[in-house]
C-alpha cells in the first residue's frame, strides 16, 4: 500500500494538540516549568516539523514519502510529549 503525507497530518495535529490540552491541564494542577520541561520540548520539536512539512509543500509532487516520514515523526514526537506530561505528574504524585 502506498501511503500519502495527507494521511498523516490528522494524526500529527491530533497529537500534537492533545500534548498542548495536557501540558495546559498539568499548569493548571500546579506543575512547574521544569517538571513540564521534556514535554514542552518534545511538543515544540513535533509542532516545527508539522509546519514544515505545511508550509514546504512537499506533500504532492516534490516529496510525499519524506513528507509523509517528517508528518509520522511529529505524531510519534507528540504522543511522547503526552506520555512525559503523565511522567511528570507521576513523579509528583510520588514525591506527596
Amino acid at each position: 500500500r502506498c501511503f500519502h503525507a495527507q494521511e498523516f497530518i490528522p494524526d500529527g495535529g491530533n497529537a500534537i494538540a492533545a500534548a498542548h490540552k495536557d501540558v495546559g491541564d498539568a499548569i493548571g494542577e500546579g506543575l512547574s516549568d521544569d517538571e513540564l520541561a521534556k514535554a514542552r520540548d518534545l511538543i515544540r520539536r513535533a509542532q516545527m516539523r508539522w509546519d514544515f512539512v505545511d508550509s514546504a509543500n512537499g506533500m504532492g509532487f516534490h516529496a510525499p514519502h519524506e513528507s509523509a516520514r517528517i508528518l509520522a515523526a511529529a505524531a510519534d514526537m507528540g504522543q511522547q510529549a503526552r506520555l512525559a506530561v503523565a511522567q511528570a505528574r507521576l513523579e509528583r504524585l510520588r514525591k506527596q
